[in-house]
Order: structure tokens, then sequence, then C-alpha cells
């Protein structure tokens, strides 16, 4: 039986890893050192090499981008929650937005990991933030990024339109993560 065990744990990890293969997390404007940038409201959070994400020109430029909108999305949930007197529900929202616009690169610099699952579901239990799905996010497309949207029609979050799922529940694949006593 023990044995049969670690078989089909085995056999799992090797599903989740072939999934997460399966998908493009191709970082296709390069990676980034953090080390070779300012960042500033995500600076504590990210400390490790990204991609980047925008097609706006050098480094710079790109990652002010993306800081203003990793701002600009905690804006938009923090107000839907009222979650401004809140300090849980604000660090957990900012860590997830963080992660989720400064998405870790792999270490052949030419993929990144997806945002952990247990970083969503953290910020959504700590900002009580029901619309918030996390098995529904949804990846953007580059062509797509000016499209860029928070709310879907039903009014539950969301990032871009079609894609991909992109929350990762296996904590050696993803980017960020909360507590792993967090998440169900």
């Amino acid at each position: 039986i023990v044995n049969e065990t670690l078989r089909r744990i085995q056999e799992e990890k090797q599903l989740r890893r072939q999934s997460y293969l399966e998908r493009d997390y191709t970082c296709k404007h390069g990676c980034v050192p953090f080390e070779r940038v300012t960042l500033i409201w995500c600076q504590q959070q990210v400390q490790y090499t990204f991609c980047n994400r925008t097609i706006i020109g050098p480094h710079a430029d790109s990652v002010r981008a993306m800081e203003e909108g990793a701002i600009n999305a905690y804006m938009a949930i923090i107000r839907k929650v009222g979650g401004l007197g809140n300090d849980a529900c604000k660090a957990a929202l900012r860590n997830w937005m963080c992660w989720e616009f400064f998405n870790k690169c792999t270490t052949d610099g030419e993929s990144y990991y997806p945002v952990c699952h247990s970083s969503c579901f953290n910020a959504k239990e700590s900002c009580d933030a029901w619309f918030v799905d996390c098995n529904l996010e949804l990846e953007e497309s580059y062509e797509e990024y000016k499209e860029f949207a928070f709310l879907d029609d039903r009014g539950r979050y969301k990032r871009g339109r079609g894609g991909t799922p992109i929350f990762s529940k296996d904590p050696s694949m993803c980017t960020g993560g909360a507590d792993p006593g967090t998440q169900p």
C-alpha cells in the first residue's frame, strides 16, 4: 500500500509538471534581475528576477508601467471591498498584485512561474472579496494588453480576456505564495 501511494503521488506530480509545461509561460520580453531596476511600491515583495510582461521600451519604463498596473489593480479591488482600514487585507492584496505583475522567471530565463493559488486565496479571505474567484483567473494575451479588465460582466475579478487559468497550487512552481495553511 505504501509503494502504491508513493507511485500515485509521483504520477500526480508528473501530471502537474506536464500540465505546467503545456501552458505558454514564455517571457516574451525578457527577464529582468530586480537589482538592475528601482521598484518602489513592490520593492519588498519582488526580490527575484522577474518577467518583463509589457511591450514598452527600456526596463525602467516597463517596470514603471508594471508597477502602476499593480497599484491600479490594488486600488480597484481595495475600493470595491472597502478594505482601506483592514491591514491584513491591504498586505495580502498588495502581495498578490505585486506577484501578479512581477512573475518570477525560471532559472533558464526563458519563461516565468504563474502566481500561487494561495496568494489569491489569502487576499480573497483577508479582504472578504466575494467577487474574487481564484479558479477563474485568466491570463491576458500580449496582443490584448490594452484591453485589461479587472471585473467580468458578473462583477468577478479577472485579468484580460480569454486564455488559460494561471494560478498554480504547486508551491515549487509559482510566484509568491501565502502561508500554505491559508488555502483550501
